[in-house]
């Protein structure tokens, strides 16, 4: 089936709801872009392209746009508005700058000295603190069925709830299917989760 991106595109952003849900959630994405990567890719599987199911399509997209890096943004240089140098006074000669020196000396006689802070001795320091609270015992540790098992529900919590209101998305799903439909990107981020776990009981 021939379809254009344009074309494309119209579809599948024609759910409003949907649409700005995904513009709220990926604020930072080229969505266009993304959404080009991901025509090029349902093209290229012709089955899944010929059945035109713009609710698996949907799907399809948000994948991409999960997975896409942050554009960025380049700062914009700020013309700095320089201002016309003022004149400055002459310096002062004879007479006129022998007064300036005695009205300031002056000044700085009667100005007050502010007293410096208190050293403490060891007596207060004994008792105000200066010491380390007993480390605690350690926590029972947490296996690693029910680590990767609560991390997989948060991720299922996070991609099918609104977050502010807890509603529905309208591409939600049931949390196994939709585990099911996303085991390979799911089994990547628990690798990647598990080797920062390891590196931080490491330090």
């Amino acid at each position: 089936m021939k379809l254009s991106f344009e074309e494309f595109w119209n579809k599948l952003v024609e759910h409003d709801i949907w649409y700005d849900q995904m513009k709220m959630r990926f604020c930072r994405k080229n969505l266009k872009q993304v959404a080009n990567d991901c025509y090029l890719f349902l093209l290229a599987s012709e089955q899944r392209w010929l059945a035109q199911d713009y609710q698996d399509f949907r799907r399809c997209y948000q994948n991409f746009l999960s997975k896409a890096p942050d554009e960025i943004v380049r700062p914009q240089l700020q013309q700095v508005e320089t201002e016309p140098k003022k004149k400055s006074d002459p310096p002062l000669t004879g007479e006129a700058r022998l007064a300036w020196l005695k009205k300031w000396e002056q000044k700085v006689k009667e100005s007050k000295m502010t007293s410096c802070v208190v050293k403490l001795t060891h007596k207060q320091i004994a008792d105000e603190g200066d010491w380390l609270p007993k480390k605690p015992e350690p926590y029972p540790a947490t296996n690693e069925f029910e680590v990767k098992k609560r991390l997989l529900h948060q991720l299922y919590l996070l991609n099918n709830y609104e977050p502010r209101t807890g509603d529905k998305l309208p591409t939600w799903q049931e949390e196994e299917e939709w585990r099911t439909d996303h085991e390979f990107e799911l089994e990547e981020l628990w690798q990647e989760k598990k080797v920062l776990m390891l590196n931080s009981q490491k330090i």
